[in-house]
């Protein structure tokens, strides 16, 4: 499974969410990222993997997740997604 985020480009989802992400041990798969091209690569993709040993309680997780999405509302470009997915580069 992997963390799906799908967001507007926004300074805030560079500057303050990514390097959260990564710091929470998400780790991003990179040959999965998307954008779209009709809305001028403004609507993005980023898949994640969680790469650290132990292993992360639901409520922290829901809780900085919520915190993320709060700050990319609060910004120019309001629109977050999180989902998990399947891992497309496995086959089934």
């Amino acid at each position: 499974m992997l963390l799906e985020i799908k967001v507007f480009g926004s300074a805030e989802w560079y500057e303050d969410v990514m390097p959260t992400l990564e710091k929470l041990g998400f780790k991003i798969v990179p040959e999965l990222n998307w954008s779209d091209p009709d809305t001028d690569g403004e609507l993005m993709g980023f898949y994640y993997t969680y790469d650290k040993d132990e292993p992360m309680p639901f409520d922290e997780f829901t809780e900085t997740m919520n915190e993320m999405k709060k700050i990319i509302m609060d910004g120019e470009a309001p629109y977050i997604q999180f989902a998990v997915v399947r891992d497309k580069r496995k086959k089934q």
